[in-house]
């Protein structure tokens, strides 16, 4: 068991194999106002609660739930380590946002052919898997970039084009340039995959049960803590800062890109998704989705209320995992209102 420090909350930290704890107050947290902040969490997130909650401030744990452990599936979450993976194929060189689909992917060529990859990772794209098989393309929804429609389809067709770039599967791409550098034990996480119809091994891009990432809260927390680092990893350049920037912000216009379906939950994301992580852009009604937060507030969102929110400027990372119910991710502005008067933060 680790003894709790008493350390500067300016020095920032890395964890090893294992997270060091430190008490609240000594990283420049009211512990009082903490535990508010997380019975507050616990009361809207069904009976399992905070239990595989954690709080990371400087690169401490100040706070964590005793079910953090718990490795299961962690349903759209997986997208943005998808995304995450693009960034390394084009810190690489290999594709960048203008890349079109079709140079990867010629059957992209016939009804697909101005789909670029910027299209894909911010749902802009159309594409359209047909009913009977995952991979074969179908009709166009609509022209790249008049609409956005969340789901499946296009994660997964990035993870096919990024593979077929990177001549090796996104899951040995992302084990060996982060998993294995931020020291992500490989028995706390996975990552499945499927064929597509061309032989190719596809690791499952958005989600799915079966195909999808695996993990804990232990382990999400270290993704959150790279990525509130710009990329870097303990003086080492992870992921480029221009990735994580372009990922974390909105590339929607709220203006000109509509929802495919008005009626459809997705709405309530318009002008606040970046490419394949939720930001807090602001909304077509003027609001943010987390006001009391940072514009630069992002987060690795999935089904079953699987959460990890970054703060950057705040050096905070929360992790909320789970396999209970959905809720509405406004709430967690609450916590952060509430984290944000723990820390004494009067502006951003």
């Amino acid at each position: 068991m680790l003894s709790m420090l008493h350390l500067p909350a300016a020095e920032i930290v890395f964890p090893e194999k294992e997270w060091q704890t430190a008490t609240p107050d000594s990283q420049g947290v009211n512990a009082k106002q903490l535990e508010t902040a997380m019975s507050y969490l616990d009361k809207f997130c069904s009976k399992q609660g905070n239990s595989q909650a954690m709080v990371i401030r400087n690169g401490y744990v100040i706070w964590k739930g005793d079910d953090t452990d718990n490795v299961h599936h962690i349903w759209s979450c997986a997208k943005s380590v998808m995304s995450m993976s693009f960034g390394l194929c084009w810190d690489d060189g290999l594709v960048t946002p203008e890349t079109y689909a079709k140079e990867f992917w010629p059957a992209m060529a016939k009804d697909f052919p101005d789909v670029q990859l910027k299209h894909i990772g911010s749902f802009q794209s159309g594409i359209n898997w047909t009913k009977e098989n995952p991979y074969v393309l179908g009709e166009p929804l609509h022209k790249p970039g008049t609409h956005y429609h969340y789901g499946h389809a296009q994660p997964n067709a990035l993870a096919y084009i990024c593979t077929k770039a990177a001549g090796k599967t996104m899951k040995d791409l992302f084990t060996e340039r982060i998993a294995g550098p931020i020291q992500m034990n490989p028995e706390m996480w996975s990552w499945g995959s499927e064929k597509h119809p061309d032989g190719t091994e596809v690791n499952g891009g958005a989600g799915r049960p079966g195909f999808g990432v695996a993990m804990n809260a232990q382990t999400m927390a270290r993704l959150g803590w790279l990525l509130a680092n710009k990329g870097k990893w303990n003086g080492k350049q992870i992921l480029s800062e221009k990735f994580v920037d372009y990922a974390t912000h909105s590339h929607w216009d709220p203006s000109k890109t509509k929802p495919y379906d008005e009626k459809a939950w997705y709405t309530h994301v318009h002008g606040a998704y970046g490419f394949m992580f939720w930001c807090n852009g602001i909304r077509p009604d003027g609001v943010r989705m987390w006001p009391h937060a940072t514009k630069n507030t992002f987060a690795l969102q999935g089904n079953r209320n699987n959460i990890c929110i970054v703060v950057p400027e705040w050096n905070l990372v929360l992790v909320r995992l789970g396999t209970d119910k959905n809720i509405n991710v406004d709430l967690y502005d609450g916590v952060l209102m509430t984290l944000k008067d723990a820390m004494k933060i009067r502006d951003f």
